[in-house]
């Protein structure tokens, strides 16, 4: 037997190069496979050789910032506190000209509402997308015919607007269910060249034109 104080000095390599243990020719109490299986493990211990690294997944926008929405908020409500103004001052040529001027814009805030987090289905995001549009198109008709005094004419056309607003929100719903099935690559670019950029774009040049009919009022 080997005694306690020998060492294995080649555990991978030869099994009889053992210091101070059998010699040349005699059985060896410690087996050539357990030599080979210990040379195993030892190669496969963690850290030991080129392990294949997995490729990570690309990462994609799904969704835009709370931020977005909360602008977007705040622009298609100014539509409504317009009108809410001319129900205060019943100023005719102030009203007609801002509510040309700024309904373009209020309006694309309106459409990229619908489309800024469409993945979102849960009660409570809906209920404020449906919110926001009940100001920027249902309170602000009923604004306009107050602000005309209950006409009949205008009570009528709001009437018929009402309807058309009614049927826009179940056509904005049923796209933005259409956007949410997007792949995600597809909706990716979407959401970052269309409705971002696009709407950067669009919106700055509203601005533009709002700053000069600003000046020339």
């Amino acid at each position: 037997f080997l005694p306690m104080s020998t060492e294995l000095t080649n555990v991978a390599g030869d099994p009889s190069a053992i210091q101070g243990g059998t010699p040349p020719g005699e059985p060896s109490t410690l087996s050539e496979t357990s030599l080979n299986s210990s040379a195993v493990n030892i190669v496969s211990l963690p850290g030991q050789g080129d392990v294949p690294s997995t490729p990570s997944s690309p990462l994609y926008v799904t969704e835009c910032a709370n931020t977005y929405s909360v602008l977007m908020f705040c622009l298609s409500s100014s539509w409504t506190a317009l009108f809410a103004y001319f129900v205060y001052d019943n100023d005719d040529k102030v009203y007609k000209f801002w509510s040309l001027t700024i309904y373009p814009m209020c309006a694309l805030a309106m459409s990229m509402s619908f489309v800024l987090k469409p993945k979102r289905t849960d009660r409570a995001y809906k209920a404020f997308l449906v919110l926001q549009y009940v100001l920027f198109s249902f309170v602000a008709e009923i604004f306009i015919v107050i602000g005309d005094g209950f006409d009949t004419r205008q009570t009528v056309e709001s009437c018929l607007r009402s309807l058309l607003w009614l049927g826009l929100l179940v056509v904005c719903m049923k796209f933005r269910s259409y956007v949410a099935h997007l792949p995600d690559e597809a909706l990716s670019k979407f959401l970052t060249q269309d409705v971002v950029k696009g709407g950067v774009f669009i919106g700055l040049g509203q601005l533009t034109f709002l700053m000069f009919a600003s000046i020339q009022c």
